[in-house]
């Protein structure tokens, strides 16, 4: 449990997240943090169980962060607030701050090495920090995300890296999109048009060039980005809404932590 903070947290004094320490964590060895989001309704335990990242992180040595969501209104589903402050008042990015904040005074954490990534309304929270915390996260895989558009906009404050992974059947957030004319207030942008504003936030000039072809996925990528920038896209061949179980010849979860790790935040 962490103090919350009640105005931006529907009246909660306290929230809650799964914490998952490698076998081999010593006190005097600074390690990488990776935080994983649940979906829409979702819970810590079932996205730890889902992804299996709580065992990739004895195997490769980092802390998994399984943060819990907010009631949707109440007694609703757990949600993220993935647009900002717009939904009963809740800041899931000042809870996300306190939640690194008590990481790093509790364990030895590489603060330079922090990751997010997240399922559907999970993936969306994680496309929600890159734009307001990409100051203190090194790297963003967002998955089968609802990416609406924020008020005010993005404004990562840097160029940073992010990767993306989208079923081209997801019958729930359309790999197209959906347009103003179907559904006016919520509309969503087909996935190709938002890895184009990412690429374009980053600077990068040529792509999205194909690195990956099989039967099931297509890896595709920005590059000559500026800095540290990097626009990375596996397109889910015939998926649909659901956590990727294999991408190319890794499981969806080492390919994320593949990506994730390469990255550390500017000094």
């Amino acid at each position: 449990m962490i103090d919350a903070h009640p105005r931006q947290a529907e009246g909660y004094t306290s929230r809650s997240y799964l914490i998952h320490v490698p076998i081999d964590y010593t006190l005097n060895h600074p390690i990488p943090v990776a935080l994983i989001f649940h979906g829409y309704g979702g819970n810590p335990v079932g996205t730890e169980k889902s992804t299996g990242f709580s065992k990739l992180a004895d195997q490769q040595d980092f802390i998994a962060v399984y943060p819990q969501g907010l009631p949707d209104g109440p007694g609703g589903p757990s949600f993220w607030a993935s647009i900002g402050p717009y939904d009963y008042g809740v800041d899931d990015a000042l809870f996300v701050s306190d939640v690194l904040n008590r990481l790093q005074s509790e364990f030895c954490i590489d603060a330079r090495r922090i990751y997010v990534t997240g399922f559907s309304n999970g993936g969306a929270m994680a496309a929600y920090l890159a734009c307001t915390l990409g100051m203190r996260i090194a790297a963003f895989a967002p998955v089968s995300g609802n990416f609406y558009a924020i008020p005010g906009g993005c404004h990562p404050g840097r160029s940073l890296p992010i990767l993306d992974i989208h079923g081209t059947a997801d019958p729930i957030l359309p790999y197209n999109g959906i347009p103003t004319s179907v559904n006016p207030r919520w509309p969503l942008p087909a996935i190709p048009d938002w890895l184009r504003d990412w690429a374009v936030r980053d600077g990068c000039t040529v792509g999205p060039v194909i690195f990956l072809r099989t039967s099931s996925a297509v890896g595709e990528q920005w590059t000559h980005c500026q800095a540290d920038g990097a626009v990375v896209h596996y397109r889910m061949i015939g998926e649909g809404h659901s956590w990727p179980r294999m991408i190319g010849s890794r499981s969806g979860t080492e390919a994320i932590w593949d990506f994730l790790e390469t990255h550390t935040l500017p000094g």
